[in-house]
């Protein structure tokens, strides 16, 4: 894997620093650490001994595990926990210290639980329409039904984003 770091001071575009790394994929943690090291060595900031140690601590990437870990990701990103929960336990079958991969699991478990609860929490003025075994929920509508607000940006303007109905995953405020 190869890649390049650039500083670039953006109010004026000015390009102030730039390193290429190439490292196995196997070593992405070591090469970020080092990354990492070097952009905080250039802009000089106070690095304390327990971050500098923090940042030489790494252990391998089963590049395999990490690749199940992140389809994963993309499925619980489109609402789909169930697939996401294949793909997480894939992950976690072929690297079993993949704490990634469980929390994935814990989320997609917490997203499922959510919609589970947004169909027990009806009104109790209307009658329940009853279990409907042949329908599935409705993930996308879910989502587009909910809305929560991100934290104000520097110009003060405060944007959203969807989040799945009932999902544990708490909105920024």
């Amino acid at each position: 894997m190869r890649i390049t770091a650039q500083l670039v001071h953006a109010a004026s575009d000015r390009h102030l620093w730039a390193r290429s790394y190439e490292r196995d994929l196997k070593d992405v943690l070591g090469l970020q650490s080092e990354v990492a090291r070097a952009i905080a060595d250039e802009i000089q900031v106070e690095v304390t001994p327990q971050e500098r140690a923090r940042l030489t601590r790494t252990r391998p990437v089963n590049v395999e595990s990490h690749e199940a870990y992140i389809r994963g990701r993309y499925h619980w990103g489109r609402v789909h926990p169930d697939r996401s929960i294949e793909h997480f336990q894939r992950a976690v079958a072929i690297d079993p210290e993949n704490a990634l991969a469980y929390a994935g699991i814990a989320d997609a478990q917490c997203m499922i639980f959510g919609a589970a609860m947004q169909l027990v929490r009806r009104p109790s003025s209307r009658p329940s329409p009853g279990p409907r075994p042949s329908r599935r929920w409705n993930w996308t509508r879910a989502s587009r039904n909910r809305t929560s607000r991100w934290p104000a940006s520097s110009s003060g303007t405060i944007g959203t984003r969807s989040v799945p109905s009932g999902s544990c995953v708490a909105p920024f405020r």
